[in-house]
């Protein structure tokens, strides 16, 4: 008798653990990393800055908690930065990006990375890399 009791007090604390457990694990949320909608430029454009001379970088970055940190980065061959910036988006869920940038010193067709990265509160980060061409 004693064993049934046992037996039977040990089939309901597991039942009650496997539902407790099943409850909070189905509460946790998935964490996904921020989205970057970019509009412009786009991948392998041409930029000639003697008819226009700026690169326009448009794009939305969101996330379904919150922002906490994004950056531009503007960049030629090796270690040549046209443009390195971060801009304040901590706790927004949505941010529209668009500004305009100008180049110095380019007398050849050259080839220039717009890296744009975005990080959330739980450190998910999301990065996307479009490259360019501006000529003199």
């Amino acid at each position: 008798m004693k064993s049934f009791k046992s037996i039977f007090l040990l089939a309901i604390l597991s039942i009650s653990i496997f539902f407790i457990s099943s409850i909070t694990s189905s509460c946790k949320k998935e964490n996904k990393a921020p989205e970057i909608a970019i509009l412009e430029p786009s991948n392998n454009d041409t930029i000639t800055i003697s008819s226009d001379p700026e690169l326009h970088v448009e794009f939305t970055v969101s996330d379904d908690d919150a922002l906490h940190y994004l950056a531009v980065k503007i960049k030629g061959a090796s270690t040549t930065y046209f443009a390195d910036t971060t801009t304040s988006v901590h706790d927004l869920k949505s941010y529209n990006y668009h500004e305009h940038y100008t180049f110095t010193g380019i007398t050849a067709l050259t080839p220039v990375t717009v890296e744009i990265s975005a990080e959330d509160h739980e450190e998910a980060t999301t990065t996307k890399n479009i490259q360019v061409y501006v000529r003199p």
